[in-house]
């Protein structure tokens, strides 16, 4: 993140927000805190990982379900054989 001095860039301070500041041209609210960014960072890194892993244990499952439904037309063709060998 690059250092953001709101003052240069025109930002208007927030009243009793220290790190707040609004843009007058977007009427956006700036956070300049860098530490809540890194934060904030961090929540949405770890968001991310969660979601890939449940992403990967979903294939997983699937995979899975394919292996365990050919393995049971398998067994049902051998079954079927068997029968039809007696």
């Amino acid at each position: 993140m690059s250092s953001l001095d709101p003052h240069e860039e025109g930002y208007i301070p927030v009243e009793g927000r220290e790190n707040l500041f609004r843009d007058p041209y977007s009427k956006a609210i700036v956070n300049t805190d860098k530490s809540q960014y890194a934060k904030y960072m961090d929540a949405v890194k770890r968001r991310e990982s969660q979601t890939n892993k449940v992403d990967s244990l979903q294939k997983e499952v699937s995979d899975l379900k394919s292996d365990i439904q050919y393995m049971k037309t398998l067994l049902m063709k051998l079954a079927k054989e068997d029968n039809d060998a007696r």
